[in-house]
């Protein structure tokens, strides 16, 4: 059953706390900011036996709430999900937030989902059911997802139950299930929250799905001050910061720095299971206590959040928002938060962090040449004759001569050129099952042992029907390939060289 996508209202509020933002950076008045090639350093004022003074009482106060901190850490209890399972540190990987408000015409969702494929390699989302299943469409278009979960309304169940549906066909897209968005800030307690993520594992774990992360988000000042109990029943805590509207001078003239702060507070506090699930600044509207919307700091915001994702911050595969402006947000500003316009048109040109598969120069002509490298043990996934397929040693640095390990990649087929027959035989897994056998056959688009996807965050050529499959060495020195779970296996992890 689906409903009428909701309208996802933020009120982003909720800044640090005066003394998080003093301790951490120091209140700096940047004037220039939208200058592209300003270098921007913190110069600390002169020193004066005042500020001396202060700095020492500040230092004081610093050494003591650290100890205080760390023993009130000691003492919260702790649960066995909360502290087995953590997300990991960043891997430069950087996804985008997607409001479905306008995703219900024939197809629109995927179109939506290709166009963040462009610039993104995951998506956040605040619901999973809709026109489609929300983890259905990432791990059909190839994104990785945070799928959220709506509980500010009566059909949270349903939700929960088409994020286990997900969840049980496309476990390896899903990072994790965040159950909720900003309920403490629009004054709902913890525990309202808490007995929803409790809820959403108990399903899962009756659906016998075991290894699906699940979490909730929060801003940081309420997970900070009035959620530490929510945080421990979490695998993950989702965390929306936003500079505009924060309460620092940073917030204002230098957003990236107030984001840092932010962010070094949380991490501070719980460690590797936070992940910066919003960020962003609006491009039109009016100013909000001192924060002036604009395009240029709209775009020198996203460029450098990037850049600090690109030095492992932000948690696994931090995410921007918005993608898109959604006109039916109030107040003004609400409304400019996207990276594209409500059309999903790209509102200016940004590059993320990771690479991107090179377009065909054609539909038809597919990306030719492309020879898939197993570096952990020098072997080419190659064509042999009896259309069977095999792991062969590289040819050293003659590799583009092996015409027998150039593939063609062409929509969700991998295919090879049968001279003797004159056809197209492509990559094919008829038996959907660990240890499935791989072979070569007549290319068919509709033939569904033949659809693959090239992972180019985790280097897997995965299955895209055989749901948790990907493409496995089987053997070091190689030989005759199979399909395999998918994990952070060597033998599972092939470079795209072209």
């Amino acid at each position: 059953m689906s409903i009428p996508a909701h309208n996802d209202d933020h009120d982003h509020g909720a800044p640090m706390t005066p003394s998080a933002n003093a301790i951490l950076t120091p209140d700096v008045d940047f004037n220039g900011i939208e200058d592209e090639s300003l270098d921007i350093v913190d110069t600390p004022a002169a020193s004066t036996p005042k500020r001396r003074l202060n700095l020492a009482l500040s230092v004081a106060l610093l050494v003591v709430g650290g100890v205080v901190g760390a023993l009130l850490l000691t003492m919260q209890p702790s649960t066995p999900t909360a502290s087995s399972i953590s997300v990991g540190g960043g891997n430069g990987q950087v996804s985008v937030c997607y409001d479905s408000w306008d995703s219900w015409g024939p197809g629109k969702m995927a179109d939506q989902f290709r166009r963040i494929k462009e610039r993104f390699s995951g998506v956040r989302t605040y619901q999973t059911r809709g026109a489609r299943n929300h983890i259905e469409v990432a791990a059909e278009v190839g994104l990785s997802i945070y799928a959220g979960v709506w509980i500010k309304d009566g059909g949270w169940e349903a939700d929960m139950q088409a994020a286990v549906d997900g969840a049980r066909r496309f476990p390896n897209s899903i990072k994790a299930i965040l159950v909720g968005n900003e309920e403490i800030l629009e004054g709902k307690d913890q525990w309202f929250v808490i007995d929803k993520v409790n809820r959403m594992k108990s399903m899962l774990q009756a659906a016998g799905v075991w290894n699906v992360k699940v979490g909730s988000v929060q801003t940081d000042g309420d997970w900070l001050n009035k959620a530490g109990e929510l945080a421990n029943v979490c695998d993950v805590i989702g965390v929306n910061i936003h500079p505009f509207f924060g309460a620092s001078d940073n917030s204002k003239w230098n957003p990236i720095e107030d984001l840092k702060a932010r962010w070094n507070a949380m991490t501070w506090r719980f460690g590797d299971k936070v992940v910066l699930t919003e960020t962003g600044w609006p491009t039109h509207g009016t100013p909000q206590n001192g924060h002036v919307p604009s395009m240029d700091t709209a775009l020198k915001y996203v460029k450098q959040v990037n850049e600090w994702a690109k030095g492992g911050n932000g948690g696994d595969a931090p995410a921007h928002f918005m993608f898109a402006d959604n006109p039916n947000k109030g107040p003004n500003f609400e409304k400019a938060f996207g990276l594209a316009w409500s059309n999903a048109a790209w509102k200016f040109e940004f590059s993320t962090v990771g690479p991107a598969p090179p377009a065909p120069t054609t539909p038809d002509q597919g990306i030719q040449g492309v020879v898939f490298v197993n570096k952990a043990n020098d072997k080419v996934l190659a064509a042999t004759k009896d259309r069977k397929v095999e792991f062969h040693q590289r040819w050293g640095n003659d590799w583009a001569v092996d015409w027998s390990s150039k593939w063609t990649v062409r929509g969700n087929l991998v295919m090879f050129w049968e001279a003797e027959t004159k056809t197209d035989i492509c990559l094919d897994a008829p038996e959907p099952w660990r240890g499935g056998k791989v072979h070569l056959w007549p290319c068919d688009v509709n033939n569904r042992n033949q659809q693959w996807r090239y992972n180019w965050a985790t280097q897997h050529l995965e299955h895209a029907t055989h749901a948790g499959l990907c493409l496995d060495m089987k053997y070091p020195e190689g030989g005759a390939p199979h399909t395999y779970d998918c994990g952070d296996f060597a033998l599972q992890k092939f470079e795209w060289w072209k």
